[in-house]
């Protein structure tokens, strides 16, 4: 009897070892995890703080930014903290002509009518100057397809659209160019019989 009863205590005493081993192990894997994603999220930031493209990301339900890069301020010309105070600055910023267009392509992600936001536009900065950028913006779904936040990168394209209007004015030129001297070619051929 003595020694189903020391039995039972071992027993016991091995159920409890192996709980508390067990716990264990799942708090270390758990802050094993929290440490990798700590680690993620500092190299995210690292390289998202370091990059002159702009970065944000946005919860849809509710509305509201959770992280714009310090580019965005560069570009928007205003302080992060705006951002993340009204999550629709960004487009509130857009020049007046390019809101329409900008604001049925960003529904038209949400409503799950295309995969991808890409769009040039204007953005009007609180100086009066305005920026170009290329905005791309990628829908984040939950499991049952809706979309629950937006992630967005942002690209201040304002010295590429200032060579191509310069390059499309040159072309224009030579165009006129072109055709100034055939108008005066055919002038002078027009001219030529009576000359002689």
């Amino acid at each position: 009897l003595g020694e189903v009863g020391s039995n039972r205590k071992r027993s016991a005493e091995l159920r409890a070892r192996v709980h508390t081993i067990t716990r264990l192990n799942r708090y270390r894997r758990l802050a094993e995890a929290q440490a990798a994603l700590r680690e993620s999220e500092l190299r995210f930031r690292t390289m998202a703080d370091q990059c002159d493209e702009a970065f944000r990301f946005a919860t849809l339900r509710p509305e509201r930014v959770v992280y714009v890069s310090p580019a965005l301020e560069k570009i928007w010309g205003l302080p992060a903290a705006q951002f993340l105070d009204d999550p629709r600055l960004w487009e509130k910023s857009i020049h007046p002509d390019d809101q329409k267009r900008v604001h049925s392509a960003y529904e038209a992600v949400l409503a799950r009518r295309t995969e991808k936001f890409s769009e040039e536009y204007r953005v009007v900065r609180p100086d009066g100057s305005v920026r170009w950028v290329l905005d791309s913006g990628t829908p984040i779904r939950d499991p049952g397809g809706a979309v629950v936040s937006v992630g967005g990168v942002a690209r201040d394209i304002t010295e590429r659209k200032a060579a191509e209007e310069k390059k499309l004015r040159a072309q224009r030129l030579e165009n006129i160019g072109m055709l100034a001297a055939g108008i005066a070619h055919d002038f002078n051929n027009a001219l030529a019989p009576l000359v002689m």
